[in-house]
Protein backbone atom coordinates (compact mmCIF):
# COMPACT_ATOMS: atom_id res chain seq x y z
CA UNK A 1 0.00 0.00 0.00
CA UNK A 2 2.88 2.52 0.94
CA UNK A 3 4.47 1.69 -2.42
CA UNK A 4 1.14 2.30 -4.29
CA UNK A 5 0.69 5.63 -2.38
CA UNK A 6 4.50 7.06 -3.57
CA UNK A 7 4.23 5.61 -7.29
CA UNK A 8 0.19 7.68 -7.24
CA UNK A 9 1.92 10.97 -5.52
CA UNK A 10 4.84 10.42 -7.74
CA UNK A 11 2.43 10.46 -10.50
CA UNK A 12 0.76 13.58 -9.95
CA UNK A 13 3.65 15.44 -9.23
CA UNK A 14 5.20 14.73 -12.73
CA UNK A 15 1.75 14.52 -14.71
CA UNK A 16 -0.11 17.48 -13.10
CA UNK A 17 2.22 20.21 -14.49
CA UNK A 18 2.27 18.74 -17.93
CA UNK A 19 -1.39 18.53 -17.90
CA UNK A 20 -1.82 22.22 -16.83
CA UNK A 21 0.61 23.22 -19.74
CA UNK A 22 -1.11 21.04 -22.25
CA UNK A 23 -4.02 23.38 -21.26
CA UNK A 24 -2.49 26.68 -21.99
CA UNK A 25 -1.12 25.37 -24.98
CA UNK A 26 -4.62 24.93 -26.31
CA UNK A 27 -6.29 28.29 -24.88
CA UNK A 28 -3.98 30.11 -26.71
CA UNK A 29 -3.89 27.91 -29.86
CA UNK A 30 -6.07 29.90 -31.67
CA UNK A 31 -6.26 33.52 -31.37
CA UNK A 32 -8.87 34.23 -34.10
CA UNK A 33 -8.82 35.88 -37.35
CA UNK A 34 -8.78 39.86 -37.75
CA UNK A 35 -8.35 41.61 -40.44
CA UNK A 36 -5.69 44.14 -39.93
CA UNK A 37 -5.30 45.78 -43.36
CA UNK A 38 -8.34 46.36 -46.09
CA UNK A 39 -7.79 47.54 -49.45
CA UNK A 40 -4.67 49.56 -48.85
CA UNK A 41 -2.98 50.97 -51.56
CA UNK A 42 1.20 49.55 -51.59
CA UNK A 43 2.20 52.81 -52.40
CA UNK A 44 0.43 54.44 -49.62
CA UNK A 45 2.43 56.17 -46.60
CA UNK A 46 4.17 53.52 -44.62
CA UNK A 47 1.69 54.40 -41.35
CA UNK A 48 -1.08 53.51 -44.03
CA UNK A 49 0.26 50.20 -44.42
CA UNK A 50 1.43 49.10 -41.27
CA UNK A 51 -0.70 46.76 -38.46
CA UNK A 52 0.51 46.12 -35.37
CA UNK A 53 -0.01 43.85 -32.57
CA UNK A 54 0.28 44.38 -28.96
CA UNK A 55 0.19 42.61 -25.23
CA UNK A 56 -0.97 39.49 -27.06
CA UNK A 57 2.36 37.56 -27.78
CA UNK A 58 3.65 36.96 -23.99
CA UNK A 59 1.04 34.29 -23.73
CA UNK A 60 2.86 31.66 -25.27
CA UNK A 61 1.85 33.02 -29.20
CA UNK A 62 5.13 32.54 -31.51
CA UNK A 63 3.47 32.67 -34.96
CA UNK A 64 1.85 35.23 -36.66
CA UNK A 65 -0.34 33.46 -39.73
CA UNK A 66 -0.85 36.50 -43.01
CA UNK A 67 -3.50 35.88 -45.44
CA UNK A 68 -2.40 38.44 -48.22
CA UNK A 69 -5.28 39.03 -50.56
CA UNK A 70 -3.83 41.22 -53.72
CA UNK A 71 -4.93 43.26 -56.46
CA UNK A 72 -2.52 43.52 -59.03
CA UNK A 73 -2.09 47.15 -60.93
CA UNK A 74 1.99 47.76 -61.40
CA UNK A 75 3.74 46.45 -58.77
CA UNK A 76 6.61 43.17 -59.41
CA UNK A 77 6.58 42.16 -55.52
CA UNK A 78 4.79 42.71 -52.48
CA UNK A 79 7.12 43.13 -49.38
CA UNK A 80 6.75 42.64 -45.75
CA UNK A 81 9.15 43.00 -43.01
CA UNK A 82 8.10 42.86 -39.24
CA UNK A 83 9.84 44.04 -36.27
CA UNK A 84 9.19 43.09 -32.20
CA UNK A 85 9.76 44.58 -28.97
CA UNK A 86 10.33 41.90 -25.66
CA UNK A 87 9.10 44.95 -23.23
CA UNK A 88 5.15 45.99 -24.51
CA UNK A 89 6.81 49.27 -25.86
CA UNK A 90 7.16 51.01 -29.12
CA UNK A 91 11.33 50.50 -28.83
CA UNK A 92 10.80 47.73 -31.98
CA UNK A 93 13.87 45.56 -33.55
CA UNK A 94 14.09 44.05 -36.68
CA UNK A 95 13.97 40.42 -36.07
CA UNK A 96 17.14 38.36 -37.59
CA UNK A 97 17.91 35.29 -39.28
CA UNK A 98 21.11 34.02 -38.94
CA UNK A 99 23.49 32.23 -41.55
CA UNK A 100 25.67 29.43 -39.61
CA UNK A 101 29.02 29.24 -41.38
CA UNK A 102 31.85 27.26 -39.33
CA UNK A 103 30.07 28.38 -35.84
CA UNK A 104 29.43 32.10 -36.78
CA UNK A 105 26.29 33.20 -36.88
CA UNK A 106 26.06 35.94 -39.61
CA UNK A 107 22.69 37.77 -39.16
CA UNK A 108 20.67 40.20 -41.28
CA UNK A 109 17.02 41.11 -41.41
CA UNK A 110 14.47 38.92 -41.79
CA UNK A 111 11.67 40.28 -44.35
CA UNK A 112 9.37 38.55 -46.82
CA UNK A 113 8.92 39.25 -50.80
CA UNK A 114 6.80 37.71 -53.29
CA UNK A 115 6.94 38.29 -56.86
CA UNK A 116 3.57 39.35 -58.21
CA UNK A 117 4.15 38.03 -61.97
CA UNK A 118 1.58 40.34 -63.41
CA UNK A 119 -1.30 38.87 -61.30
CA UNK A 120 -3.60 39.42 -58.42
CA UNK A 121 -2.97 36.67 -55.62
CA UNK A 122 -3.60 34.91 -52.40
CA UNK A 123 -1.05 33.78 -50.28
CA UNK A 124 -0.36 32.45 -46.55
CA UNK A 125 3.29 34.30 -44.73
CA UNK A 126 3.93 32.24 -41.57
CA UNK A 127 6.21 34.92 -39.63
CA UNK A 128 8.00 33.51 -37.05
CA UNK A 129 7.64 35.90 -33.84
CA UNK A 130 8.87 33.84 -30.60
CA UNK A 131 10.17 36.16 -28.34
CA UNK A 132 8.55 39.16 -28.78
CA UNK A 133 5.78 40.94 -26.83
CA UNK A 134 4.43 43.00 -29.57
CA UNK A 135 4.85 43.15 -33.00
CA UNK A 136 4.58 45.39 -36.25
CA UNK A 137 4.31 44.60 -39.46
CA UNK A 138 4.20 46.71 -42.44
CA UNK A 139 3.96 45.95 -46.40
CA UNK A 140 5.25 47.32 -49.56
CA UNK A 141 6.28 46.69 -53.07
CA UNK A 142 8.21 47.71 -55.95
CA UNK A 143 7.27 49.60 -58.49
CA UNK A 144 3.49 49.92 -56.90
CA UNK A 145 1.04 52.05 -57.89
CA UNK A 146 -2.54 53.57 -56.33
CA UNK A 147 -4.23 50.43 -57.26
CA UNK A 148 -1.92 47.52 -55.85
CA UNK A 149 -4.08 47.03 -53.08
CA UNK A 150 -3.61 44.70 -50.41
CA UNK A 151 -6.24 43.42 -47.53
CA UNK A 152 -4.57 41.24 -44.37
CA UNK A 153 -6.12 38.88 -42.10
CA UNK A 154 -3.84 37.65 -39.31
CA UNK A 155 -4.23 35.06 -36.85
CA UNK A 156 -1.33 34.42 -33.72
CA UNK A 157 -0.74 30.40 -33.52
CA UNK A 158 0.87 29.08 -30.25
CA UNK A 159 4.76 28.02 -30.09
CA UNK A 160 5.28 24.57 -30.00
Amino acid sequence: MRLFCKTFALLLIVALPLQVFAYSEVRWLNSGTQTVLSAVALNASAGTRTFTITNGLNKGMGWLSLQVQYTYSAATTVTLTCQGSIDQSSNLANFELCADSSGVCTSSDRSFSRATAGASAKWLWLVDVRGADDVSCVLGGANAGAGDLVTVKAKLIAAN
